[in-house]
């Protein structure tokens, strides 16, 4: 790729960055979750009870931190029950409790006035068009991800410099 076609996604990297940081930086600041606790329950909000398999599809994060994140919103924020399914007994499902749709929903309504206030000088039309190409470059990453890999150069080996001096 060369420098000039490089260049055309600095401004897509440096805004998905910057939401990124302010969105984290204000649901801590409202709620004080990270970002993967904070996946965990507002994916529980949007789709009611899944399974934490689920969880870890939905929040595209490895099923151990879904876990940590699970326990946090368990026992320390009281905002996810776990419920059996099935005969068997075990926990299986993940589900909102009333606290926890009730502080959610207050802290998705303060970003969705936070997205409001970020897109404020941007048409309809103009949304409408960055969601299509944003879906259009995360389609081009899942075929990325199926593509065989770059291999890793192999730089040649400078001089050891912190060799012992002669005795």
């Amino acid at each position: 790729m060369d420098g000039a076609t490089e260049d055309r996604l600095v401004p897509l990297e440096a805004a998905a960055r910057a939401w990124a940081l302010l969105s984290a930086q204000t649901v801590e600041g409202l709620c004080g979750l990270t970002v993967v606790p904070w996946r965990v329950a507002a994916a529980l909000h949007r789709h009611g009870m899944l399974p934490q398999s689920r969880l870890a599809t939905l929040c595209h994060t490895h099923k151990v931190a879904i876990s940590r994140a699970v326990e946090q919103l368990v026992e320390d924020q009281q905002w996810v029950m776990r419920l059996a399914r099935g005969t068997d007994g075990r926990l299986r499902h993940l589900v909102l409790t009333e606290r926890g749709r009730a502080d959610v929903a207050g802290v998705a309504e303060a970003l969705a006035d936070l997205r409001h206030l970020c897109l404020a000088d941007i048409s309809d039309s103009e949304i409408a068009q960055m969601h299509d190409l944003a879906r259009r470059v995360e389609e081009g990453v899942r075929r990325a991800r199926h593509m065989e890999r770059p291999r890793r150069r192999s730089f040649p080996q400078a001089a050891s410099t912190t060799q012992a001096p002669p005795i």
